[in-house]
C-alpha cells in the first residue's frame, strides 16, 4: 500500500553490496541529518578502571590484533546482527535497529547443523560468523519477490557457506566448495560474485562464481514455508543440504592474453584490469589498461573493448612508491597516490594521458591517504585531520575541511580523519588511530559532511570502533550505528519520537480575558528510558534545537557538562473557536527544562479546543496534545434607578420666590375679572 516508501528503506549488507559505482560503503535511503542518539547498548564493559592503577585507565577495548569481532554489523529489514567472538559471548547477537533491545527470542534453531547458545545464534558448536548479508530479488514464472539470507563461515568448515533465515535465524542451507576467492562483487539481482582470470597465454578465461548458479535462490525454504519451494518450476528444496558450488559459474569464456590484475568491475557491463607499470625517473615500463565486454547487446562477452598504454608517476624522487588509488569508469579517469610525496596524480582512462596532479598535502598523510569518489568529488583525508575535495576531473579544490583540535592532548594537527560511510549527499567520518594510548585522548567525533560544500552538518563526541577502516559504521532506514570505544557502547543515532503536553489552569474565563497555555516537550527516545536517566529526569528529557543537538547528546550520555546555551523546540499554539474556525494565535520555544508557555485573547465566546504541535526537526518527530477552555459572555454593566432631584440651598431658595409671585399675580388677575364681569 506504502510503494512510495521504498526510498525511504534499506539494508546494510556489508561489503561489497555496499558499493555503488565507484562510492564504497554507500548506504542506501537518506542519511542521518542529526547526532540525536536514539539508543545506545551496552556491548562489553567500558569505561574508566578504578584507581589503584594511579591514572586515567580504561577497559580494554578489544583492537587490532585481538578486536572484539563486532564487524561487520548486517542490518535486515530492521535487525542488527554482529559478531561477537570473545568467551564467553560466542555467536551472533541480534538487536532492534530502532530500539537497541536485543531480540532473544528471534534465536530459535530446531536443526541439528548449528546450535545457539544463551540466545545466540552460531554454527558448529557457536563458533560461527557473519561474514555478510544478501537479497535475492527472484522473479521466476510462479514467484516473485525478494529473499534475504545472512551467510555465515563458521570455523572447521572450510569452503563453506551457512545460510540462515534472519527472520528467525534459523539455519536454511549450505553450499559447499565455494570459490570465495577474486574480485568481490553483487550484480543487479542481489547475486554473489567473484571474479578471476585464469590460465596463461592463449589459455586465458574469465570466471564469474555466481550463486544465483548454485542453486541459491531457489533455497528459502523451511519446514514451515514449503510453499517457497514452487514445485517443478523452481526446483527442488535444498532446505538442510549442502549444495556442490564447484559448478556454480555464470561465465567461464576464453578472453585475450591480457596482463596485468582485475582493477574494477561493472557490473554487466565491462571488466578494467591491467598492470601499473613502473618509472623511476631513468627506466619506464608503461602502464597498461584494458576493458573486456560483459554486456552481449555490445558485443561478444569477453572481447577486447579497449586496450591503453600510459606513464605511470616517476618514483625518481628518493625512496618513493607509487600505489593505484583506483579505477573510476564513470568519471573516465583512473587515480595514483604517492605517500611519500603526499600526492595524487589523475589520468584520462580514454587516452591514458595526465590530467592533473596534486600539490603535497601534510606531512601526517604519510601515514595513510585515504580515499573517497562522490558526486564528481575525489575526497582526500588522513591523520592531517583535513578533508581535501579534489573536482576529480581538473583538480580543482572544490573545499577543504579542517578538523580543528580542542586542546593539545591528540598529538596531531587535526583530529585525524578515518572510516568513510557515504549517505544521501552526506560524508560521514570518524577520528582514531592505531593503537590508542591509555588515557583516550578527548576530541573524537563523529562528523557529518555535506558532500555539496564541506560544511560540517553535526558532531558528536564518539571514538568510533577501526583505524582507518570502513565498517565501524553502518546505516540503514536513516539510523547511523556505531559502537564507541569511549564507553564500550553501541550507539544507534537518528530522528526520534516526541511528545508534546499542554495545559490550561484556568479552563474557563471571560470574553476580553488573556488565557495562560503551557506545557512541555519531551525527547521520548528509547535512549531516554534508561533508568540512569530517569533518576536525572524525573519530568522527561527536554526535547532541543537541531542547533543545540550534539553537545546536549554528549551531556545525556556522556556525562559532560550541561550546555548553559541549549535551546528549545518551537511550539505553535493553535485554536479551533466555537464557530469551527481554526487557526493560529502564537509561537514559543520551550526552554532547557523542555517546558514553554504562551498567551493569547480568545475573541469569541463558546468552547475553544486549544492544540499545542511541535512540527518535528531533523532530530525529532513531531507531535502534538490538546485541551480545551471555555470563553463566558461578559455579564452586562447594571443601569441605576432614577433618583428624585435634589437641589441645592440657592436653588431651591429662587425656585420657591419664583412660584410665590406667580401665584400672587394669578390671584390679582382673578380678582380684578371678579370686578368687571
Amino acid at each position: 500500500m506504502n510503494r512510495v516508501w521504498w526510498p525511504l528503506v534499506s539494508n546494510w549488507l556489508a561489503a561489497p553490496s555496499q558499493t555503488k559505482g565507484s562510492t564504497t560503503n554507500f548506504a542506501y535511503g537518506p542519511g542521518t541529518e542529526t547526532s540525536h542518539v536514539l539508543w545506545r547498548t551496552p556491548y562489553w564493559d567500558g569505561g574508566l578502571t578504578d584507581a589503584r592503577f594511579g591514572t586515567a585507565e580504561a577497559m580494554w577495548i578489544g583492537r587490532e590484533y585481538e578486536g572484539f569481532g563486532l564487524l561487520p554489523p548486517v542490518i535486515i529489514d530492521g535487525k542488527i546482527y554482529y559478531n561477537n567472538v570473545v568467551p564467553p559471548r560466542f555467536g551472533i547477537v541480534c538487536l532492534d535497529l530502532y530500539t537497541g533491545e536485543e531480540i532473544v527470542e528471534n534465536f530459535r534453531n530446531t536443526t541439528t547443523t548449528s546450535s545457539v547458545s544463551a540466545g545466540r545464534l552460531g554454527s558448529e558448536g557457536a563458533t560461527g560468523r557473519i561474514a555478510f548479508g544478501s537479497v535475492m530479488n527472484y522473479h521466476s514464472m510462479n514467484m516473485h519477490g525478494d529473499i534475504p539470507y545472512l551467510w555465515v563461515t563458521a570455523t572447521g568448515k572450510t569452503n563453506v557457506w551457512d545460510a540462515y533465515n534472519p527472520y528467525n535465524n534459523m539455519y536454511v542451507f549450505s553450499i559447499g566448495n565455494v570459490s570465495a576467492s577474486g574480485t568481490a562483487a553483487v550484480d543487479s539481482i542481489g547475486s554473489i560474485l567473484r571474479y578471476n582470470i585464469v590460465g596463461t597465454g592463449a589459455n586465458k578465461r574469465l570466471t564469474v562464481w555466481n550463486t544465483t548458479r548454485c542453486g541459491v535462490a531457489l533455497d528459502a525454504i523451511t519446514d514451515d514455508a514449503r510453499w517457497l519451494r514452487g514445485g517443478g518450476n523452481a526446483g527442488d528444496s535444498k532446505y538442510g543440504l549442502t549444495i556442490d558450488g564447484s559448478a556454480g559459474f555464470s561465465l567461464n569464456i576464453s578472453i585475450p592474453d591480457v596482463q596485468g590484475s582485475i582493477r574494477a568491475v561493472v557490473v554487466d557491463d565491462q571488466i578494467i584490469g591491467g598492470t601499473t607499470g613502473s618509472n623511476d625517473g631513468t627506466t619506464i615500463v608503461q602502464g597498461n589498461l584494458w576493458s573486456l565486454n560483459l554486456n552481449q547487446t555490445n558485443g561478444i562477452v569477453g572481447s577486447l573493448k579497449w586496450n591503453i598504454t600510459f606513464t605511470p608517476p616517476s618514483t625518481q624522487a628518493g625512496d618513493v612508491s607509487q600505489s593505484l588509488t583506483g579505477v573510476y569508469p564513470e568519471y573516465d579517469v583512473f587515480a595514483f597516490h604517492c605517500v611519500q610525496l603526499r600526492q595524487r596524480n589523475v589520468y584520462s582512462l580514454s587516452t591514458g594521458q595526465l590530467l592533473w596532479t596534486s600539490n603535497s598535502e601534510s606531512p601526517w598523510q604519510y601515514y595513510g591517504m585515504n580515499t573517497k569518489v562522490y558526486q564528481g568529488l575525489l575526497m582526500s583525508y588522513g591523520m592531517e585531520g583535513q578533508l581535501i575535495a579534489y573536482n576529480i576531473k581538473t583538480g580543482d579544490i572544490a573545499w577543504t575541511y579542517n578538523a580543528t583540535t580542542i586542546g593539545r592532548e591528540a598529538p596531531y594537527p587535526n583530529y585525524p580523519l578515518s572510516g568513510g560511510l557515504i549517505a544521501d549527499g552526506k560524508l560521514y567520518l570518524h577520528s582514531s588511530e592505531h593503537s590508542p594510548t591509555q588515557p583516550f585522548w578527548r576530541g573524537s567525533y563523529i562528523r557529518c559532511i555535506n558532500v555539496s560544500n564541506g560544511q560540517e552538518l553535526w558532531k558528536v563526541a564518539h571514538w568510533a570502533d577501526g583505524y582507518l577502516g570502513e565498517e565501524c559504521m553502518a546505516m540503514a532506514d536513516g539510523i547511523l550505528v556505531s559502537l564507541n570505544l569511549y564507553d564500550t557502547q553501541i550507539y544507534g543515532y537518528g530522528k526520534g519520537p516526541s511528545a508534546t503536553t499542554v495545559s490550561i489552569q484556568n479552563d474557563v474565563t471571560t470574553l476580553g480575558n488573556s488565557v495562560l497555555v503551557k506545557g512541555s516537550v519531551n525527547d521520548v527516545s528509547p535512549g531516554t528510558e534508561q533508568l540512569q536517566l530517569e533518576k536525572r529526569f524525573t519530568n522527561g528529557v527536554p526535547a532541543v534545537a537541531d542547533e543545540s543537538m550534539g553537545a546536549w547528546m554528549e551531556y545525556l550520555y556522556a556525562q559532560q557538562i550541561k550546555p548553559s546555551d541549549a535551546k528549545g523546540v518551537e511550539v505553535i499554539i493553535s485554536v479551533l473557536d466555537s464557530n469551527n474556525n481554526f487557526y493560529e494565535v502564537g509561537r514559543t520555544t520551550s526552554d532547557a527544562s523542555g517546558t514553554y508557555s504562551a498567551m493569547f485573547t480568545p475573541q469569541v465566546p463558546g468552547k475553544y479546543t486549544v492544540f499545542a504541535t511541535f512540527a518535528g526537526s531533523k532530530a525529532y518527530y513531531g507531535s502534538f496534545a490538546e485541551t480545551a477552555v471555555g470563553v463566558q459572555e461578559a455579564p452586562p454593566t447594571p443601569v441605576p434607578s432614577e433618583a428624585p432631584l435634589t437641589l441645592p440651598p440657592t436653588e431651591m431658595y429662587f425656585a420657591a420666590s419664583t412660584i410665590a409671585i406667580i401665584l400672587a399675580i394669578a390671584i390679582v388677575g382673578f380678582l380684578v375679572l371678579r370686578k368687571h364681569p
